[in-house]
């Protein structure tokens, strides 16, 4: 079961197992300790881990500690949710193939047993080189799909500030709205008048 932290409207973020209030900061320790998180909006009850990790590698990133390589952190943004799932997969089926490469290459090698030591040192070098385009080709996904989540985190800052000025606007203006009705004089027909 994961540790549970609230947030509150207030952006205080309440962790219930300790019963103290912890920073951005600190659920970075926690997660990095291994530790299985879940932040959820007291109010509503909606799942912001998604929201507050994102929050937790921009915050990281703003104060010159990269969680993630730049590249990682475009490729993430870039390719969305998924893409991590299927550079991961992509990376394995790629592993897997020059593996098969390189065992077709040494069994052809050994039954001919006619290889000179250039040919296989040209072997091992070409098998040796094709993962390693492959995993910049991954980082370079990763790295975009982050940059993508990290201006999306931000415009949903830049969003959700917009927000809690407009209703704060609106409550002024209901305020202002319920004085001058309390201070208009009430009519023969009004029901809390004296008859």
């Amino acid at each position: 079961m994961p540790r549970v932290i609230k947030r509150y409207g207030n952006r205080k973020l309440y962790d219930l197992d300790s019963s103290t209030y912890v920073t951005l900061h600190e659920i970075a320790e926690m997660v990095k300790a291994g530790e299985d998180i879940q932040v959820i909006d007291n109010r509503t009850k909606e799942d912001l881990t998604e929201v507050t990790l994102t929050q937790i590698i921009l915050e990281e990133e703003k104060q010159k500690r990269p969680i993630l390589p730049l590249s990682v952190l475009k490729d993430l943004i870039k390719q969305g949710s998924d893409s991590i799932t299927h550079a991961v997969e992509r990376g394995r089926d790629q592993i897997n193939t020059a593996r098969e490469d390189v065992e077709k290459i040494f069994r052809t090698v050994i039954e001919k047993g006619e290889a000179t030591r250039d040919e296989t040192e040209k072997a091992i070098r070409d098998v040796i080189s094709r993962p390693a385009k492959s995993i910049e080709g991954i980082q370079k996904r990763v790295d975009e799909t982050v940059r993508q989540a990290v201006e999306a985190v931000t415009q949903f800052r830049k969003m959700r500030d917009h927000v809690v000025g407009l209703e704060t606007k609106i409550s002024e203006l209901e305020k202002k709205l319920a004085e001058r009705e309390a201070d208009e004089p009430q009519g023969p027909h009004d029901p809390g008048s004296a008859i």
